[in-house]
């Protein structure tokens, strides 16, 4: 852990800004949203799947820096992690008070508390779309269109085609969905945003009739019919 003398510093000193672990000088960070991780990743593109025993979770507070900062310190006594929900300015989330979450941190303090399962690689795409629908990416104006299909590459013409300058001057943004509990989660997390667009009628949808493990050949059908019954869309 850090001294105490560094940490008072980092208390007291609110201009000038240094990590050494914001939520805990944990063994380890984890998050459950992809999108939050890129922001912070370097180098190789590869996520590492994990399993964790959090234990005695201590539910964080506390701001990144300034009176009661966890930034550097050890485990808080008689916990085994500590979690925190986040807003966009990786500040604790204040439910109730605030639009979404943007992302969450997990922190555990041993390596006996992390299980590793795999290694998922992953490469950007030729096209813009994305497979979160990142919150950046969706304060932009102009139409968007959510395609709901397991199988993005068989579509490759069809998207290179609508972000060409030429065809996609009115600034069309495409998001991938893979399935239709997928769609669902995307369309609440920035369900004030989609509604607008929807009344503006810049907010449409594409779906493939078939995918497997997501209602087979009625999985267009079912999403269509989920949607139908929600007033809101």
């Amino acid at each position: 852990p850090i001294s105490k003398e560094v940490q008072d510093a980092i208390e007291k000193d609110s201009n000038n800004f240094y990590d050494y672990g914001l939520y805990g000088r944990g063994a380890y960070y984890f998050t459950q949203y992809p999108n939050y991780l890129f922001g912070y990743q370097r180098g190789p593109k590869v996520i590492q799947m994990s399993w964790l025993i959090m234990g005695n979770v201590y539910y964080v507070t506390q701001l990144q820096h300034g009176a009661g900062t966890l930034n550097g310190k050890e485990c808080k006594e008689g916990y085994d992690s500590h979690y925190v929900v986040t807003n966009q300015d990786g500040d604790p989330y204040e439910f109730g008070k605030q639009g979404q979450p943007y992302g969450d941190e997990i922190v555990v303090f041993k390596s006996e508390q992390v299980l590793p399962r795999c290694l998922v690689y992953y490469s950007p795409s030729k096209v813009h779309y994305s497979i979160d629908g990142g919150l950046v990416c969706m304060l932009k104006e102009g139409p968007i269109v959510m395609w709901v299909d397991t199988n993005m590459d068989a579509n490759l013409e069809v998207l290179n085609q609508m972000n060409d300058w030429e065809y996609n001057k009115a600034g069309v943004q495409v998001y991938q969905m893979e399935s239709r509990g997928e769609a669902l989660v995307w369309m609440a997390k920035y369900e004030k945003q989609l509604i607008k667009k929807n009344h503006e009628n810049i907010f449409r949808i594409i779906t493939n009739r078939y995918r497997e493990g997501d209602g087979g050949e009625h999985a267009g059908e079912l999403l269509c019919d989920t949607l139908k019954a929600d007033q809101r869309w």
